[in-house]
This record gives structure tokens, sequence and C-alpha cells, in this order.
């Protein structure tokens, strides 16, 4: 099974020049290219998505599939779900991936905002520079 190794510092999440001392003083916005971080995103989420899936369908990891069973014969018991296993794993896998990358850009947001003290993504070393 391989780690994935994300550097989220390399997405380009927006970022304002706010200081702790100026937090109630509007903020003055630097530009991001949209077009990139939408396309980092993207491709970070197909990577999260690939190793969650594989993580599912890992033999090592019994336990991982036995849960997602359980969670999948517990919807359609309750008639939450008319997909078969497979798809509904996909679905979730998808979900999961989607909420985790989204709740990483928020941190970062707030991490390069100094809303966050100290850094948990970014890191200790991390700076205004980038």
């Amino acid at each position: 099974m391989r780690k994935i190794s994300v550097r989220l510092e390399e997405i380009s999440v927006l970022k304002t020049s706010t200081a702790p001392s100026q937090i109630n003083r509007k903020p003055k916005h630097s530009m991001i290219d949209r077009q990139k971080l939408l396309s980092d995103l993207q491709s970070l989420l197909r990577t999260v998505e690939a190793d969650l899936r594989a993580r599912s369908e890992d033999a090592e990891l019994p336990e991982v599939s036995g849960w997602l069973k359980a969670e999948y014969e517990a919807a359609k018991d309750a008639g939450r779900t008319a997909q078969t296993l497979k798809s509904w794993i996909d679905d979730f896998v998808t979900q999961v991936a989607a909420a985790w990358v989204l709740s990483c850009v928020f941190v970062r947001y707030l991490e390069d905002n100094s809303l966050v003290d100290p850094p948990r993504i970014a890191g200790p070393a991390a700076d205004d520079s980038g």
C-alpha cells in the first residue's frame, strides 16, 4: 500500500494580508489562479479517492472492507440505497475524499490568515511567502 504524500502548501489557496492585530479591518485579498486551484484540487481528489478505494479492497485490511459492507447492508436494509455494493462504495469513497480535501483547504485558509496557531497542516516552518 502506498502512502499519500500531499504537500498542501503547493495548492494555491486564497491568502490575505491580515495580521492578527488587523482582524476587524477589511483584508486585502491577493489574487488566486482559480483554474490552477481547481486543477490542483481535482488532482488531489483523484489521488485520495484512489488510495481510499485501494484500502477498501486491500486483503490486509479486512476491517475496512468489513465495515464498508456492514454500512452498505444497514443503508440497504433501511431503504437508503438501491445501489450495488461496488457502486455504493465508489460513491462513499468520493464523498469521504471530497470532505478530506475541502477540510484541508479550509484549515489552510485559517492557517494562512493567522486564525489558527500553531499551524496544523502547513507545519511550524510555514511562513507568509508560501
